[in-house]
């Protein structure tokens, strides 16, 4: 027993950089030295540029056949499937309204691989927590898309689904993943120039992606919706790992560096494009805000307990 708790303290050791970030990004805005326009700024700037940049970077330095992991894709898809199954049959048992039911559906499937999860996956198991986010990242951004579309509009149109589809093909991070694998394959050399430009933009990738995360963090009205952001929780955090989890330990069978890192990956926080999403479609924004706040703060400790627990298989 004492040797796990030590082994969850340095596990949590790894990671204090990270929270320091997310901590200082939150004094920050506090403070009023950074404001709104740079959350959305920033937020931006990474989405679009920085960890596109990351993940291409990573990609290019693995054989292609490193990417091509079915288990990857099964357990991905599996417990994606299962957690959406749970979440409506609690949709009937819980009292909510019609502006937070597709919230709450988005909250406990959207998850922050891009940006927290590969963040928190590469402090334990390194380059390999690339791989297997941008296997996710590909797999998933697409059923994300279209989830998030139905569960938050009244009704499903064509224009909808169009929306929905253009997001996916636009998405600077499978770009990213795409020309990733490209450039895998044919192993291009780049002059030591855009290579050391591209080592550059990807190190100022995770840095200030915590930092906004930081910033993003409201906590005005957080007891009103403290109930349903523990259900959130208990959905994302717990039982999304626990679900890849089982189905590893009963049907594949083999806890390699990759599998493990899908079980950290599945069950990251609510990514913020949920928020952004449900601004869009006029649902409850300010629960969707929460959500992101909560279930990042709760991962950011469980995420070492986690990873702790795997080191035994």
């Amino acid at each position: 027993m004492n040797n796990f708790i030590i082994v969850i303290f340095n596990n949590f050791i790894k990671i204090s950089p990270l929270i320091i970030l997310i901590i200082s990004g939150y004094i920050l805005k506090k403070i009023s030295k950074i404001d709104e326009k740079y959350v959305h700024t920033n937020s931006w700037l990474i989405f679009h540029i920085f960890l596109p940049i990351l993940v291409f970077e990573k990609i290019s330095k693995f054989n292609i056949k490193v990417f091509i992991n079915y288990n990857i894709i099964i357990i991905s898809l599996f417990t994606v499937f299962i957690i959406l199954v749970f979440g409506i049959i609690f949709l009937r048992i819980l009292k909510f309204n019609e502006n937070q039911k597709g919230v709450f559906l988005q909250g406990i499937i959207r998850s922050n691989v891009a940006i927290l999860g590969i963040t928190i996956a590469f402090s334990f198991y390194g380059d390999k927590a690339i791989i297997a986010g941008g296997i996710i990242i590909a797999l998933l951004v697409p059923v994300y898309n279209i989830i998030s579309v139905i569960a938050l509009s009244d009704k499903i149109t064509t224009e909808n689904l169009k929306q929905a589809l253009t997001n996916i093909i636009t998405n600077p991070l499978i770009l990213s993943i795409i020309l990733g694998l490209i450039n895998s394959y044919f192993k291009f050399k780049f002059p030591d120039m855009i290579s050391n430009t591209i080592t550059l933009f990807s190190q100022l990738t995770i840095p200030l992606a915590l930092i906004g995360i930081g910033a993003f963090f409201k906590f005005s009205k957080l007891k009103e919706y403290f109930f349903y952001l523990n259900v959130v929780m208990i959905f994302k955090i717990i039982l999304n790992p626990l679900i890849a989890f089982f189905i590893i330990y009963f049907f594949i069978k083999d806890f390699n560096v990759f599998n493990k890192v899908t079980i950290l990956l599945l069950g990251a926080p609510t990514a913020i494009s949920s928020f952004i999403m449900t601004n869009a479609y006029k649902r409850d924004s300010l629960f969707a805000s929460y959500i992101v706040v909560y279930t990042t703060i709760c991962y950011m400790f469980f995420s070492p307990i986690l990873v702790s627990i795997l080191n035994f298989f």
